[in-house]
């Protein structure tokens, strides 16, 4: 029987980038010169967005964003099959302390999301991903099944805990995450978003920058 996810995650390995080392000493580095922002609802939460809200507009982080655009193409066109071109709309360097959370949420204006991880622990918080099949109302449906083994397809929620530093992991913009109770001290990642530069489906849409 054909394996079907019933989350369309893409994980992509520590060794798709060259030489991450060097990446995340830029991305440290960047950590320490710069003043961050703090998160509305978890103060052991911090985020880097940079003058643009875009940190990989920096120019450190040229080579960086080619490669996280280039694979989160890979993931829209080959992987779920459209046909748009995208770019980084936003980016952002997230560290979290002991204690630190990061409450559910979605991204907006956006059609793929993306996490680097760049510092972990083996204690740290795992990204927790709601299932838009049976949480994301009113879209799932109103009448709920019981069910007498838990499937990728009926749980609520899925953690994804095999990560290391230098580990890509890029989803559906709308699908519903965050972390709790984080254990590991500096837990830092650099996420984005991508949206699409034009479309011509039913009403023509582009962005002109």
């Amino acid at each position: 029987m054909e394996n079907i996810s019933a989350f369309p995650l893409l994980s992509l390995g520590a060794d798709i980038i060259d030489d991450f080392k060097k990446y995340k000493k830029t991305i440290i580095d960047y950590t320490k010169n710069n003043k961050p922002t703090d998160n509305e609802d978890s103060s052991k939460l911090k985020h880097y967005h940079g003058e643009d809200l875009s940190v990989l507009n920096d120019i450190s982080f040229r080579d960086l964003k080619d490669i996280l655009l280039e694979k989160s193409t890979y993931y829209y066109k080959d992987v779920m099959g459209y046909k748009e071109d995208l770019y980084i709309s936003d980016s952002w360097i997230n560290v979290c302390e002991k204690g630190g959370y990061q409450s559910d949420h979605y991204h907006a204006n956006c059609v793929v999301s993306g996490t680097l991880f760049v510092n972990l622990g083996k204690d740290f918080s795992p990204l927790v991903f709601k299932n838009p099949r049976t949480t994301n109302y009113p879209l799932c449906s109103h009448i709920r099944s019981q069910s007498d083994k838990e499937t990728l397809y009926n749980l609520d929620y899925m953690s994804v805990k095999n990560f290391e530093e230098g580990h890509i992991l890029l989803w559906p913009s709308y699908i519903v995450h965050g972390y709790k109770d984080n254990k590991f001290d500096q837990r830092t990642s650099l996420s984005f978003n991508l949206n699409i530069k034009s479309s011509g489906y039913l009403y023509h849409y582009g962005v002109k920058r």
